[in-house]
């Protein structure tokens, strides 16, 4: 298995990698323009930006999508993720 960011983190980095246990499910979200800016706004880029930038951030990724959308013939298309989760079984 090759060892994603998430094996690396500081927060496992110190453990026995025999002691973890890795996955990384990989799923799609059906996402529309419309749905797309209440999305990014569960980013950190949200928080840190100003929300001058932030709306205009929100608009260009929805005009974006949009055009995607249109050119598919399609209300919305499918936004992959995985999602990484690690458990650790300490063995003593």
């Amino acid at each position: 298995m090759t060892l994603s960011w998430s094996l690396q983190s500081a927060r496992v980095a110190r453990l026995d990698r025999d002691e973890l246990e890795l996955k990384q499910p990989e799923w799609a979200w059906e996402v529309t323009p419309h749905h797309l800016a209440p999305y990014l706004a569960t980013t950190s880029m949200a928080i840190a930006v100003t929300p001058d930038d932030r709306a205009a951030s929100f608009e260009e990724s929805r005009s974006k999508l949009q055009r995607v959308c249109d050119v598919q013939g399609k209300q919305a298309i499918p936004l992959g993720h995985i999602a990484s989760c690690v458990r650790w079984t300490p063995t003593s």
